[in-house]
Order: structure tokens, then C-alpha cells, then sequence
């Protein structure tokens, strides 16, 4: 995971409702997404394969949408996974509307964005998921952040911390498949990152993804903490020393 959050440059680009409507969603491997057409916006906006990551610029942006989905969700207690997906097709699309006066798709160029390129089609295939996912990369930074020295927060216990504890509030937010897809397609999609790197991250949300715990909302949470702290503490996690890496232990706590 990148040390400022999830922030990297993806794709985005601008196209006007008045505007040619050719989509290049086959050349991004792009799934459908098969929504119901439950308003008019709600498919013009499908039928452009819109980009609704868009929609979310910082964190403030996420804890807005997932206090609206929850929301409608109290006011929809039946409500699937899907008719809430809708939901969110309708007000992410709206508010875009509203802000540019214009459709954003998932075709090029390029302009910065929340999420990069892979990130973009995890977060579209499953809205209410990709919204967890980003709020538990939200939590498990502001963790790591408050218990580890700055010095850890990259390639260090620190660093595996954050993976671990990312993956596994996100494995329990979501599914374990979506969590997978999700955080390998942040290290795919990462620009520049080096090999040893790239390995290590990968390593450590597997480890997080299979760590389960009990209970729900604070309960739950102290208890991933704690499940994340046992394992980073004792060595489950990888940490790089030099050119090679090695585990993690109970160091570099502030």
C-alpha cells in the first residue's frame, strides 16, 4: 500500500452527455456490471460504464457515501447487495453530474484519481465493497500511524502492520475474494514500486486475509487489533533488512 493512503494516479477521463458514447471498457478488461435499470440516469450511466471511483476523491469522501448507503440500508433493511450498488450508482452519479456538468468514464486519458487503473475495475464491480475496502485502508493507516515510528511506517513492522491489518478488517468488511482482488490489484496497479517490495506487500495481505476474529463493530475491531498485533509481534509478517526479507517481530513501537 502506497504511504500516503491509496492515492496514484489512474484513469479517468471526461466525456459530455451531448458527447460520442463509445466505450473502451473491452480494451480495460472491464466486467459488466449489470444493473438494474432502475432510472434513466442509472443506465445512461451503465451503458457509458461509468467510472463511479470518481466520485471519491479522500477519505471524507468515503465515510460521506458509506453514511448514505447506511442510510438507505436502515431505511431498506431487505435491500441486497446489488439494490444497494444501484443506490450508489444513483447518488455517486448525480453528485458527478451535479460537480462537472458531465459522465466520467473509464476511458483515457488520464487524470488523478483515489485509485489507480486495476483498483478502479475492483471498486466498480462492487461499490458497497470497494467503500469498505478504502475505510479499512483508512483505519489500518491511522492505526499503524499512531503505534509505530515513523522510521517502520516504510518496509518495516510498521508497513506489515498496515497490510495486515488492512486485509484483514477489509476480508471481514467484505469477502475474502473481493479482499484478495482488491489489494492485489493496488500492488499490480502500483507504478514505480520495486520487486522486493511489491513481494513483501503481497505476502502480508495474504497473512491478514487469513486472520478471523470475533464480534462486531468496536468489539470486533479490538479484537482485530489484536489478532494483527500477536501476528506482526510474532513474526508472521514479513519486514525487509537490506536486500532480503525477514520477519517481523514486536519492534518499533513508539
Amino acid at each position: 500500500m502506497k504511504k500516503r493512503g491509496l492515492i496514484v494516479l489512474a484513469s479517468v477521463a471526461i466525456l459530455s452527455l451531448g458527447g460520442g458514447l463509445q466505450s473502451k471498457a473491452s480494451e480495460l478488461n472491464v466486467k459488466e456490471l449489470n444493473f438494474e435499470p432502475i432510472s434513466d440516469q442509472n443506465l445512461i450511466n451503465v451503458k457509458l460504464n461509468v467510472d463511479y471511483s470518481n466520485a471519491i476523491k479522500t477519505y471524507s469522501d468515503v465515510e460521506r457515501y458509506i453514511t448514505l448507503l447506511e442510510e438507505y440500508k436502515s431505511s431498506n433493511p431487505e435491500a441486497t447487495i446489488k439494490e444497494q450498488d444501484n443506490y450508489l450508482s444513483l447518488i455517486m452519479g448525480e453528485i458527478m453530474n451535479k460537480d462537472s456538468g458531465q459522465i466520467v468514464t473509464l476511458d483515457i486519458p488520464y487524470v488523478e484519481n483515489m485509485l489507480n487503473s486495476k483498483e478502479i475495475v475492483v471498486f466498480n464491480s462492487n461499490k458497497v465493497y470497494g467503500l469498505q475496502a478504502l475505510l479499512a485502508a483508512q483505519k489500518a493507516t491511522n492505526y499503524a500511524e499512531n503505534i509505530y515510528t515513523s522510521a517502520t511506517l516504510h518496509n518495516g513492522n510498521g508497513d506489515a502492520y498496515r497490510h495486515i491489518l488492512w486485509n484483514t478488517l477489509m476480508r471481514n468488511y467484505t469477502t475474502k475474494a473481493y479482499a484478495e482482488s482488491f489489494a492485489t490489484a493496488h500492488e499490480e496497479g502500483s507504478s514505480g514500486q520495486p520487486a522486493l517490495e511489491k513481494q513483501m506487500d503481497l505476502f502480508n495481505n495474504e497473512v491478514g486475509r487469513n486472520i478471523t476474529f470475533n464480534g462486531t463493530n468496536l468489539e470486533g475491531e479490538l479484537n482485530a487489533l489484536s489478532a494483527v498485533k500477536s501476528a506482526v509481534d510474532g513474526g508472521k509478517g514479513k519486514r525487509i533488512s537490506g536486500t532480503a526479507l525477514i520477519a517481523t517481530n514486536a519492534t518499533g513501537k513508539k
